[in-house]
């Protein structure tokens, strides 16, 4: 198991780089004991923070992280079969077309970082990256079809979400932080209530391989009995639910 080993390595080589060289944050000075009412009030309790998550500053970032990785799954899960159905890609030309996936990653990566040397707002990139979701989507929906795809149409659909998929994690984390900190209360629960925000990214990774399996994606039955299309106009939540992202965004 080449890939279990290499996984293996990757993380053993990470843990020892923490472990030497992330230094931790100097001890916070405690603050002195004082009986005022308002001082006593800015500790958060449970219901605090189940108003602050039901929030919109910050439950929408949440919404948002809960989508992008659902939008993303689609392109993770269908291209192997897709490709295969529709050019006969072997495992070795698919792992080409993951390939050049990644470089889109890593591109788009470097494109985040650039934008946030130079002060683009998160509203901008988060808004850039759904509405390359929403063509991607439609690109993906009208595209990929048996005996008409083009290989160059194939490969342009996931290079456009690729490419936008790390622009919009960052900007929404750090939206999402700036809402916790404009909130004093909360100041004794801000790693609770950033693990809330990290479990609707997994939550989104547990769901959507399920769904696009039993809903998105055609059988090779079904595609010849049909128009041709590889998916279902379930597909279609893709550039919808980045459409919904845009229009909470405005």
């Amino acid at each position: 198991n080449s890939v279990g080993l290499i996984l293996a390595v990757g993380e053993l080589f990470l843990f020892m780089l923490t472990q030497l060289f992330l230094q931790e944050p100097p001890p916070k000075k405690e603050k002195p004991l004082t009986v005022d009412n308002e001082s006593a009030n800015q500790v958060g309790g449970w219901r605090d923070i189940m108003a602050a998550v039901t929030h919109f500053d910050l439950a929408f970032p949440a919404f948002i992280m809960f989508t992008l990785i659902c939008n993303f799954t689609l392109y993770q899960v269908a291209l192997p079969p897709v490709s295969s159905d529709l050019f006969g890609w072997t495992p070795l030309e698919i792992s080409y077309l993951m390939s050049v996936q990644s470089i889109c990653i890593f591109l788009g990566m470097f494109a985040a970082m650039y934008a946030s040397i130079y002060n683009v707002s998160d509203f901008t990139m988060i808004a850039s990256g759904n509405a390359a979701f929403v063509i991607g989507g439609m690109l993906t929906v009208l595209w990929w079809r048996r005996e008409q795809a083009t290989i160059a149409q194939f490969i342009l659909s996931i290079v456009i979400v690729s490419f936008a998929y790390p622009l919009m994690g960052p900007a929404n984390r750090s939206q999402y932080t700036r809402a916790i900190h404009s909130r004093p209360e909360l100041e004794n629960c801000i790693g609770l209530l950033q693990s809330f925000f990290n479990q609707a990214f997994s939550i989104g990774g547990f769901i959507s391989p399920n769904f696009v399996t039993s809903f998105v994606m055609k059988s090779p039955e079904e595609i010849s009995n049909t128009d041709g299309h590889e998916l279902t106009l379930w597909a279609l939540y893709v550039p919808v639910s980045a459409i919904l992202v845009i229009l909470g965004l405005l």
